[in-house]
Parts: structure tokens; sequence; C-alpha cells
């Protein structure tokens, strides 16, 4: 194998890359602690944190990135919140844009995926959220859990949907499975006793 090393001496914005997508275009991304690189195969396009720029990225911890079936690049921040690139106008909006729904905009941003039916699910430093980019609706998932203080702010670490279109949440309590609509998590336990 031949290996090239990109570093900051590239271009790069800081050698701790915490996230990497290649999108649908062949453009490779790059999320590090100290903002978002595009990279064409031989330059890098830098986007930054702008304080008081509402079409900047909402952190310049970069912490997760996921390109979802219709394109668009979703990025999410630690401590910025979740953001999505809109390529048209090479700007970035901060999710949700109304100001009536529950804010994500200081949220740790775990990780991003979409479902079977289009909508996003965001795992956060406290929980899991679930955004319809159509409707621009946000829900949260609540957590079956047997003691609900212990509970109350679940990280969410990964989240996967199954063939069966369940979705899997791990979290630092667990894994917990939800159903297709999404809004209940069930602790699941297994018994290993059993044969």
């Amino acid at each position: 194998f031949k290996f090239t090393r990109l570093s900051t001496r590239n271009g790069l914005l800081s050698n701790t890359v915490n996230a990497i997508v290649k999108d649908h275009t062949g453009l490779m991304w790059f999320g590090t602690e100290d903002g978002l690189n595009k990279f064409d195969g031989t330059n890098f396009t830098v986007y930054k944190h702008r304080p008081g720029d509402s079409t900047s990225l909402g952190s310049n911890e970069i912490l997760c990135l996921y390109e979802d079936p219709a394109g668009n690049l979703w990025i999410g921040t630690g401590g910025g919140g979740l953001s999505l690139y809109e390529r048209r106008l090479n700007r970035f909006v901060t999710i949700p844009r109304n100001a009536t729904s529950d804010k994500l905009d200081h949220s740790v941003i775990r990780n991003i995926m979409a479902d079977h039916s289009g909508r996003l699910w965001v795992g956060h430093q406290s929980g899991t959220i679930i955004y319809d980019p159509i409707t621009e609706r946000i829900s949260r998932v609540e957590f079956d859990v047997d003691n609900p203080p212990d509970f109350e702010n679940l990280a969410c670490k990964t989240i996967l949907e199954d063939r069966q279109h369940r979705i899997w949440i791990g979290t630092d309590h667990g894994i917990f499975l939800c159903n297709a609509q999404g809004i209940k998590a069930k602790k699941l336990v297994i018994d290993l006793a059993a044969p």
C-alpha cells in the first residue's frame, strides 16, 4: 500500500480529524477540531465559524459528517449544534431554521443518520432527536428506562437502522431499540443465562 499524508502543511485546518465523508460528487470532506475542510484532490477549501455570521458553521469543532441519500451534507459540531451545507449558495444553515422549534444550537452532535423515510436521527450529548427536513419538525426520542432521574440525559454514541426499519441507539447506558415511529426507545436487555 502507498499512503499519502495530508496535514496542516498541506492546508488541513488541524491534524486532529474527527470525521471524513466522500460526497456524491467525489469531494472529500474532513471535520477537524478547528473547522471543516473540503478537498478536491489538489486544494483545500476552508470553512470556519465566524461570530455574528449566521451563514457560517455553528462551531469550529466538527465531530461528525453525514451525506444523506438526497446528497445533502450535514455537519454535527461540538457546541454549535447541527448545520446543513447549502451547496448552491456555498453556505451553512443552522438547524432548526425557525425559532419556534426545539433548539439544538448549543448541542454537541455525536452522530447523524437518515432513516428509510428521510428523517434524520441526530445523537447528541444529552439524547436523540428526529428531524424531518421536509416539515422542519423536531421530535425528541423518549427513552423507556427504569430509573428516569439516572437516565435523564442519555448521551447518544451511535445510531443504526436495520432492514426491518428498527432504530438501534447506542448510549452511555446501553443499547435501546426504537420502533419505526421512533418516539419511544426501549432498553435492550439480553438474558445471558438463556440457552
